[in-house]
């Protein structure tokens, strides 16, 4: 999974949280975020440029088959973006 974060404002975003669901998260094996988590599914980016863009990779191994639903939350300061999931994992 990619996740993209733009700085559409006009000055630096001194910090950007990306957190995800735990619960979602927790239903795959083998998880691994670039750049890695701090605290628990959340990502720090520092310093993005105004109409700098950020990459977040999570790669993601199948555990438990089944449609797994989850949200990931983008917040700098008091404004947040939302993102929901929904993944199919095969038998």
């Amino acid at each position: 999974m990619r996740v993209s974060i733009r700085n559409l404002s006009p000055v630096v975003a001194d910090t950007v949280k990306v957190a995800f669901d735990t619960s979602y998260i927790g239903r795959f094996s083998s998880v691994r975020f670039d750049p890695a988590t701090k605290t628990a599914y959340t990502v720090d980016l520092t310093d993005i440029q105004p109409s700098e863009s950020r990459l977040v990779s999570v790669e993601l191994w199948g555990q438990d088959y089944g449609n797994h639903r989850g949200t990931i939350v983008a917040r700098h300061g008091s404004d947040s973006a939302i993102v929901h999931l929904r993944t199919l994992v095969f038998p």
